[in-house]
């Protein structure tokens, strides 16, 4: 649904000469590909939408970008580049990193390419230090796509799913933010 609201706003954007709202344009457009398995336009996009904001000095949507590229890659299988892509991204926060919203978002992606490259104790410690950042910034949307990524993990290494108060707190979280399909990760 959102698809095609955001190449209306994108034109508009794009007739009004605002290079900050197109960037961001590109961006989420990049989000919806990679959602919806398009993966090498969903790289295309975000990688425009990058440099953008790299040409804008606007390194706080630089990062953000770097992290759902990281995201795009882990989701389309491309499990060293993504673990790569993330932790790049991880070693240019600052020493404050708890703080940034993106290092949840960056520490679930080593993860997932972690668990698809065999690394299920790596997958699960960093997958942890996701959930824990996410919880302690109150991100609902971060702890839910955690869960949702430990209990992939352990389902995949054959540990059974999360446990029942984890799973009814996904669940819940899933409802409250209208969270109706969930891109798995390839591999």
């Amino acid at each position: 649904e959102a698809e095609p609201l955001l190449r209306d706003a994108q034109r508009v954007w794009r007739a009004a000469s605002a290079p900050s709202f197109v960037a961001f344009g590109k961006s989420q457009l990049g989000r919806l590909a990679a959602r919806s398995g398009r993966f090498d336009e969903a790289l295309e996009l975000l990688q425009s939408a990058r440099a953008d904001y790299v040409n804008d000095g606007e390194q706080a949507e630089v990062l953000e970008t770097d992290a759902r590229i990281a995201e795009c890659l882990v989701l389309g299988g491309s499990s060293s580049d993504a673990l790569t892509a993330a932790g790049e991204a991880l070693g240019r926060t600052s020493s404050d990193a708890a703080v940034l919203p993106q290092v949840p978002l960056l520490q679930r992606v080593r993860g997932l390419a972690l668990a698809q490259l065999g690394d299920v104790q790596g997958a699960l410690s960093a997958l942890e230090a996701s959930l824990a950042g996410a919880q302690a910034r109150h991100a609902r949307h971060e702890v839910a796509w955690t869960l949702h990524a430990l209990n992939h993990v352990r389902r995949a290494a054959g540990l059974g799913p999360l446990d029942a108060a984890m799973s009814a707190e996904q669940s819940a979280l899933f409802g409250q933010l209208g969270i109706v399909a969930v891109a798995e990760p390839r591999g």
